[in-house]
């Protein structure tokens, strides 16, 4: 019998799968560090899309996910737009991340319990990293440590995809068209940087 069931299983159409929208913690790294932080605008879009389409997807009548409910009606375009605006960037960047920390499925971590101040140390924590592309040389790629929150943030999403998607939701783990395109790009332009950084040593 359990051959059978193993059986239907491994021969069961990808049809009856859905894609999750989790993404791989290596994705982010990847496509942060090679487009040299190009993909966080892509990041923020994404995700602001899919809490938004999810919260409105969800009947809730009564607001029994409070960051969830946040999230409905919003604008992810406009909302990624904000994040490109100086001063507004930052708020929309700590909403964000406290919204992410907020619907950690973890009750007991600090990110769950102290959602905004997890949001405001992420984004200060971030900033300050890119600010470090100031520094001489090839020292100005430690800028790319801003990463870090990105990381965190996903990880956290990722707890909270898996809580509210069906157990056949795929991860994917290939690079999209798009994806591959940027980093094919990106790891053009680091070379380039890296390159010179030799000649000039």
């Amino acid at each position: 019998m359990a051959a059978t069931s193993t059986t239907e299983i491994s021969s069961r159409p990808m049809d009856d799968f859905i894609q999750s929208k989790a993404q791989p913690l290596w994705h982010v790294v990847v496509l942060n560090v090679l487009t040299l932080s190009a993909y966080t605008i892509v990041w923020f879009w994404k995700t602001w899309r899919d809490l938004a389409e999810h919260a409105n997807a969800i009947d809730m009548d009564v607001p029994s996910n409070p960051a969830l409910w946040k999230l409905r009606n919003i604008s992810p375009v406009l909302r990624t737009i904000g994040g490109l605006v100086p001063i507004l960037q930052i708020f929309l960047t700590s909403v964000l991340f406290s919204r992410c920390a907020e619907l950690n499925p973890e009750p007991n971590s600090f990110a769950h319990k102290n959602p905004i101040a997890s949001g405001m140390l992420m984004t200060l924590f971030m900033f300050a990293c890119l600010s470090l592309y100031r520094l001489p040389g090839p020292l100005m790629l430690l800028f790319l440590l801003y990463i870090a929150p990105f990381v965190l943030a996903q990880s956290w999403l990722n707890r909270f995809w898996r809580s509210q998607e069906p157990p056949n939701a795929l991860l994917r783990q290939a690079f999209s068209a798009g994806e591959l395109t940027a980093l094919i790009l990106g790891s053009i332009l680091l070379g380039l940087m890296l390159a010179r950084f030799a000649v000039m040593h």
